[in-house]
């Protein structure tokens, strides 16, 4: 009775925090980041509803494929980004000033500098291969492929300053800007008739557009140059960082990732082509539930980064992204759940029976992983790597239940369903393990570099 008692005064000392606190900083900055990634969002469904319905069957399935590629690349790239928010919030909790920040910004530039011009050069070469390989007409598209592998590796770094630095306002306007020159010049190079490589040209200017209003963003600080010794030790970090910090990040978002896309790949094994395009039609739909709160991890994580690095308990803000997660989630299912069908046609043209039943059950799933997606970020912002071990499990019995019950397209979402419920329930005992040890050991919510 005591500790359903202390349970239920928690639950309401959080809810009471969260209200409370609703002209804060904090919530004033998901609004900002939310309402600014939903129109960045918007602006790349209408770059793809342009891509699909202006040209021919074979060539929307070539810019596809060649997404998917840059899609794998955007995975250690994307790592990058975390590793800059972590430091730099980290940098600025402890008052380490603007040319210490910058040497953290420099270095980071330098490295993806380095793995874009490596990358391109890899894939400009591989141009022959990748033509076969893709079944492409002609190899231009993967010189486009090139650069836009080359982009992504930088772009990321310079969002991740601008997330890190809590400067959302310009981080919502380098991803709106990001989004308006892809619809605009995919529109233009349609009509001048450029076909593929004027899609693909249009993610690399879009990307390019990332970098230039971040750099704009970060102008005042280009006076404030790093010391000598200041860049020597931003690179010794740097390196001691790589295998500690980088390729844990890195193979936790790649698991996350695997996660909520390897269904696919098993429905087109092993479902007849007909099912595998009703299920792809559910999943496109779906995916939309999965990206929606996507603005509270993005502000998440800079603000715990930088209690995580003066020690300061961080709990509350997970709670209160918990809960903000949620509800939007809950918002935008129940809102799909009422009018299934409209907004099935809205999307993908289809809106059969089947495709409004297995859109629930992914809305239902992608909510779930949303959640979950809270929980990794929180615990990367910690240096806390444990859930990579549930991660590893939940990948695993995941794969081998597709591999085992696959009777219906249905088991497919089942199962991702059931599964992100008892990972959500593994990551709230692993955040209770952490925050009671820390209670006991030290004043703070913090787990010390490992």
């Amino acid at each position: 009775m005591p500790k359903l008692e202390k349970f239920c005064f928690s639950i309401r000392a959080l809810a009471s925090s969260l209200f409370l606190s609703i002209n804060s900083s904090f919530f004033f900055s998901i609004m900002l980041v939310f309402l600014g990634t939903l129109v960045a969002n918007s602006f790349h469904m209408v770059y793809q509803m342009i891509a699909a319905h202006k040209l021919p069957a074979e060539d929307f399935a070539a810019v596809n494929s060649l997404l998917a590629v840059l899609s794998l690349i955007a995975i250690p790239a994307g790592t990058l980004q975390t590793a800059v928010v972590a430091q730099t919030a980290a940098a600025r909790a402890r008052g380490l000033g603007v040319p210490h920040i910058r040497a953290v910004f420099r270095e980071y530039m330098r490295l993806s500098f380095i793995a874009g011009a490596v990358t391109f050069v890899f894939f400009f070469l591989a141009g022959a291969q990748l033509q076969s390989l893709l079944q492409l007409a002609s190899p231009a598209p993967v010189r486009f492929l090139a650069i836009m592998v080359c982009l992504s590796w930088i772009s990321p770094v310079a969002l991740g300053m601008l997330q890190g630095l809590e400067m959302f306002g310009w981080f919502c306007s380098a991803n709106c800007a990001t989004g308006l020159v892809k619809v605009a010049s995919v529109v233009f190079f349609i009509s001048l008739g450029a076909g593929v490589p004027g899609v693909l040209l249009s993610v690399c200017l879009s990307l390019l557009t990332t970098i230039l209003v971040a750099q704009a963003a970060l102008f005042t600080f280009k006076n404030k140059r790093p010391s000598v010794e200041l860049r020597k030790e931003a690179s010794s970090s740097l390196r001691q960082i790589f295998s500690s910090y980088l390729l844990p990040v890195s193979f936790s978002l790649f698991l996350f990732t695997f996660l909520v896309t390897i269904d696919m790949i098993f429905v087109k094994s092993f479902f007849p082509p007909a099912e595998a395009g009703i299920y792809s039609f559910a999943q496109m739909a779906g995916k939309i539930f999965l990206f929606l709160p996507s603005a509270v991890p993005l502000v998440m994580l800079p603000k715990t980064s930088g209690m995580a690095a003066v020690k300061a308990d961080s709990g509350i803000i997970l709670g209160k992204s918990i809960i903000m997660t949620v509800l939007i989630s809950v918002a935008g299912a129940g809102l799909f759940n009422l009018f299934p069908g409209f907004f099935l046609r809205l999307l993908t043209g289809a809106s059969s029976p089947s495709v409004i039943l297995l859109g629930r059950f992914f809305s239902l799933s992608m909510s779930l992983f949303a959640v979950v997606y809270v929980f990794i970020i929180y615990f990367i912002a910690l240096r806390d790597f444990r859930f990579i071990k549930f991660l590893i499990l939940s990948a695993v019995a995941q794969a081998a239940a597709f591999v085992i019950f696959h009777s219906s397209l249905i088991n497919i979402q089942q199962i991702m369903c059931l599964n992100a419920f008892v990972l959500v329930f593994l990551l709230i005992g692993l955040f209770k393990r952490t925050s009671d040890r820390s209670r006991d050991s030290e004043p703070g919510f913090y787990r010390k570099d490992v």
